[in-house]
Parts: C-alpha cells; structure tokens; sequence
C-alpha cells in the first residue's frame, strides 16, 4: 500500500471512530393521533398514565374541558377520560363529563386541568386524581377537587371539594411522606393569593385539609407542582411549584420550594425567578426535577416563554441546589420558526438507552401566522444542550400542546410520549388531541 493510500485509509478510519462517538440525532415518530369533539369546544389541557383498575395494563388519562348539549342544556364541563393502547388500537374505555356537584344550572362552566393517579389510602389500590374549577351564574371560580376510582366497568367519584370562595386548582400531584396515606398537593389560587394545599384521603367519603401555605403577588398564577428531592442529600423530598406573578414587562415566572413533615408545610425555602433572558418578562407553564445526566446529581426544570418584544420565545431554565437555595445552572431558549414559542410541559426519561435521559417539551410555535403542536426534545450533560429535535405540527388549522407525560403504555419496553392539547378544525371549533410519539 502506497503512503498517499495508507494515508486516506487512517484519515476515513479517524472519521468513522469520530461520528461513531457522537450521539445520532433522535427522531420523533407519531404512531397515533386522536381527535374528538362534542357540540363545541373541546380542549385536553392535562395527561397522565397508570394501571388504575388492577389489570396489568397500563391506562392513559386525559382531563380537559368540553362544551356539551346546546339552547337552554348547553353547559361547558370539564371532561375525564380513560384510554388503553395496545400498540395498534387506542380504546377509549370511559369518559366522564362533569361539574362541581354535578350541577351545570349552578355551574354553567367548569375546567378540568390537572390528573394524577396513585394509591391514594394506603392500599395497592390505585386512584385518580382530577382538579380545576368552576364558574357559577355570577361568574365567580370555584376550585375542585375530585377522586375516583375505575374498576374497568364502572367509575366512581369519591370526594367532590370545591371552596365557596373565588378559588381555582391547576395542578396535582401526589407523594406518601409519612409512610401511611399519600399527601395529596394541589397548587393554585385563593382569590388574590397563589396557594399550596395538602390533602388526605382514608378511601371514605370526606378528605383531610393537613396544611396549606399562600403567598402574594400581582395577578398569581400556579401552573404546576411536582415533588422530588432536589438537595442532592438525604430522602425527604421537596413539593416545587412553578407560577408567574406580575403584569407587563414585570411579570416573571418562579419556581418555589417546600419542605413536609409531620403534617406541615415548612415556610418557603426557595423562591427562585425564573429568568431566560435578562430584562424580558416571563411565564412558568411546567416544572420537573430528575437526573437529567448521570446519577448523582438532581437539578430542576422549568419550562416557558419569554417575551421577545411581542415574539415569544419557548425555553427550560435548569436549577440546582446549592448553600439553601435553588441557582441558575444553564438556560436554553428555542425559536426554530415562526413569531411565537411556548413550552406547556415538561417531562425527562431515558428513551434511546443513552447516557443520559431524554428531555421532552411540548407546546406551540406560530408559523406563517398559524399556531402549530411542537414537540421538543433534546439532552443536557449539567453545562450544554445537544441533540436537539422539533417536530410541528397543524391537524386542520390553530393546534397547540398543553401537557406531556412520558410511560411505557403498551407493555413493549419502549417509552411511549404522550401529549394532549387543541387542534381546531374546518368549522373553526376546537377539538381536544391526544398523540402517541416514539423518540428513535
């Protein structure tokens, strides 16, 4: 072998061993969409997924809102809905339209927002988990809280809550603190006030208020909650909120902090502003925490937009705990077409068997004046972002994603992205929109 050939052959070997060490760029594959709609409006606003009724399958929730009837039995209700995918075929199994008391004359408008699903009263029973509020005839929002329990034939509420008060839930999650029934935490507003409320449920007829905590602000609004430990020490685990306050160029998304035990929420240890780009005002749609990277060290997400002079642009801030409070580690910010971004929801799990896990953020971008469902994902090693993928989206006309959860839903060990949202169609009325994705 001349020197000349020996020398291309080291230089496509040297080639070769550098691609194969960089990671190949996932690509986002749909494998089923759904649509539907009732006599008018219809939105998906929240998503989750678990075995709730017992029978090795994995179900997938969808809480939303849906306009029902028409005339004088017109009535705008907050939808439940429960859904099983074998692979092939999605099978709606149940859906449940209601209101606060079941009483759309007092009632007329309700909001399904938030679901969770967990063993709620200390048994291996699993149950769910609905919040949002009501409007009565005098306009006034009434929160809602409601469990129920799904055997495979029959759905059952349990609890029905709502404070008389101009009150609103937007977010849910669940988590056993004390090692005997689950806390459930619920985020929100209390009239002027963001709010924090912890609740017990036993599996009768009544729940438990355990504590709440408030805080103050312009215009407060508490998107969503979550629970894990993010001091890197220890087990006990901290409840995060993520909620903007504030109005015009000073209004600014935050992530708060707190801790639990023995039945009461600690003052906040945390409130951190969260700041994409200096001088712009902001909004938090979502918040997350997990190993992002690694397996020592668990940092913070938070997902929104930032206001660009009037165009938008969608973003994750990452925080990480240091010296008793949460401190900016690195922010990214995407824009990749259009006048306008912003990410709903956030969600991270290992979906490619990489080193790291997979970061997914759902939400709209206009484009050409149309808004389009985004899906976002990519990788961060604790200092940078990589691999970096956008899918868009439009059904017939305006779509949007607001929620994302991450679960393997048809028993094939393969991680399945779930998101719901909006797609509007030819009629110009909304529809509500639940998509399948792989990440290959």
């Amino acid at each position: 072998m001349n020197r000349r050939l020996l020398g291309l052959v080291c230089l496509m070997t040297a080639v070769l061993l550098v691609l194969s060490a960089v990671p190949a760029l996932a690509i986002h594959t749909l494998v089923k969409s759904q649509e539907w709609v009732a006599t008018g409006d219809t939105v998906a606003n929240g998503v989750y997924a678990a075995d709730v009724d017992g029978d090795g399958t994995v179900d997938i929730l969808t809480i939303g809102t849906v306009h029902t009837g028409s005339g004088a039995s017109a009535a705008t209700q907050a939808q439940l809905r429960i859904w099983n995918w074998n692979g092939l075929t999605l099978t709606l199994k149940k859906s449940k339209e209601f209101t606060l008391g079941d009483s759309p004359a007092t009632y007329p408008t309700e909001y399904g927002l938030g679901v969770f699903a967990g063993a709620l009263d200390g048994d291996a029973d699993v149950e769910i988990v609905t919040v949002g509020y009501a409007v009565d005839t005098s306009n006034m929002n009434h929160d809602h809280l409601a469990i129920w329990t799904w055997d495979g034939t029959t759905l059952t509420r349990h609890i029905d809550l709502g404070r008389a008060s101009p009150a609103t839930m937007r977010a849910v999650y669940g988590y056993d603190f004390d090692g005997t029934y689950m806390e459930i935490v619920t985020v929100g507003e209390d009239g002027s006030n963001g709010d924090v409320l912890v609740f017990n449920w036993s599996g009768g007829g009544t729940i438990t208020g355990v504590d709440s905590k408030t805080w103050t602000g312009t215009s407060v609004a508490a998107r969503s909650v979550y629970i894990e430990n993010i001091k890197n020490t220890g087990s006990a685990k901290q409840i995060l909120i993520g909620y903007s306050k504030g109005s015009g160029s000073s209004r600014y998304g935050h992530v708060l902090v707190y801790d639990f035990s023995n039945g009461a929420l600690s003052s906040a240890l945390s409130d951190t502003q969260f700041q994409l780009s200096n001088g712009h005002s902001t909004e938090v749609f979502s918040v997350f925490a997990d190993y992002f990277y690694g397996s020592t060290t668990r940092e913070v997400g938070a997902c929104g937009s930032y206001d660009n002079s009037g165009s938008p642009f969608a973003g994750v801030q990452f925080l990480l705990w240091s010296s008793g409070t949460l401190g900016t580690a690195v922010k990214h910010t995407w824009q990749p077409s259009g006048t306008a971004n912003e990410c709903r929801g956030l969600f991270a799990a290992d979906l490619t068997s990489s080193s790291g896990d997979e970061i997914v953020a759902a939400g709209y971008a206009v484009i050409s004046g149309t808004e389009n469902g985004e899906l976002h994902t990519f990788n961060y090693d604790g200092s940078s972002i990589s691999n970096q993928e956008t899918s868009h989206w439009v059904t017939t006309s305006d779509t949007r994603a607001h929620g994302v959860f991450i679960k393997d839903v048809d028993a094939d060990s393969t991680k399945d992205i779930l998101t719901v949202g909006q797609a509007k169609d030819s009629h110009g009325t909304l529809n509500a929109q639940l998509r399948i994705w792989h990440l290959s």
